[in-house]
């Protein structure tokens, strides 16, 4: 019977002995696997929670703003000064340009219509100063008829009137004339 004991302890032995061969072959087999694997996908991979950049960071900001068209850099990619990082769509400026231009050639036409303004009121006041100059004339006249008798009381108002309403007439013009020059002051022409 011992016999036999040993000869059973000798069958669970190998068979012991067999399950731990296989099991450590498995374990070996899984140490490689994951050595390949670390070796192929994980060894170049870093992981970190407080590493540094080796370089400067820089907020940047445009100086206009538009919708971005083209992008010329990569994350992480190293720049110079001056480099273009991006490109803006440039269609709002062309036409904010094209506006401007037509609010300049509008504005440049209201210069020379008031410059026009100017040289007719000038025009116009050296009409009415020779009006003027005629109505005091008249009024000159009528002062020595008047004196002699030649003429009535209702004559000389009438000269009077004339004059006065041509001094007026005269003096709304001069003074429309220098609020039109007055417009024009520093203005290129």
């Amino acid at each position: 019977m011992v016999n036999m004991m040993t000869e059973t302890e000798h069958k669970t032995n190998k068979k012991r002995k067999k399950a731990l061969a296989y099991f450590v072959t498995i374990l070996l087999i899984l140490a490689v696997i994951a050595g390949l694997y670390w070796f192929f996908f994980v060894r170049n991979y870093e992981e970190t929670e407080d590493a540094y950049v080796a370089g400067n960071q820089v907020m940047i900001s445009a100086q206009v703003s538009g919708n971005v068209r083209q992008i010329k850099v990569d994350n992480m990619d190293f720049v110079h000064a001056g480099d273009v990082l991006l490109v803006l769509d440039d269609t709002d400026l062309k036409l904010n340009f094209a506006q401007a231009q037509d609010n300049l050639a509008s504005a440049v036409r209201q210069i020379e219509q008031l410059g026009f303004t100017v040289k007719q009121l000038q025009a116009i006041l050296n009409a009415k100063l020779t009006a003027l100059n005629k109505a005091k004339g008249d009024l000159q006249r009528r002062e020595q008829l008047a004196k002699t008798g030649s003429i009535d009381k209702e004559s000389l108002q009438h000269a009077k009137e004339a004059v006065a309403l041509a001094e007026a007439d005269w003096q709304a013009t001069q003074n429309q004339l220098a609020a039109n020059q007055a417009l024009l002051k520093g203005l290129p022409l």
